[in-house]
């Protein structure tokens, strides 16, 4: 398991940028780190560096963000208020995984 960490906001954008080009679809990556860590804001430098210009939000209150781009999808999850593996089953996760997606999920 990697870890990286940055000093401020832009700093984060930059790494996940950067860290893009290193994913591609079909992969799953877990971010780990606090409450305010960073997690979303490294997710919109990853979606900055695969092309996607348009807004990011994060999932925690839907769990999940989707983003469409040329190449495939890119699904954002957030696990932090899931309790059990069947509120995972319930919102499609299974369904999202595949070669023609990045799953990112952000990971208490």
């Amino acid at each position: 398991m990697a870890s990286f960490s940055a000093e401020s906001e832009q700093g984060m954008i930059n790494l996940g940028m950067e860290l893009s080009s290193k994913m591609g679809l079909g992969d799953v990556v877990f971010l780990a780190g606090e409450l305010g860590a960073g997690k979303t804001t490294l997710v919109k430098g990853v979606l900055r560096g695969m092309g996607y210009d348009g807004l990011v939000v994060s999932p925690t209150y839907t769990l999940v963000e989707s983003y469409i781009l040329p190449a495939g999808q890119v699904n954002h999850f957030d696990l932090y208020r899931l309790e059990t593996a069947r509120e995972l089953e319930m919102i499609g996760f299974r369904e999202m995984l595949g070669p023609g997606s990045l799953c990112l999920f952000e990971w208490p």
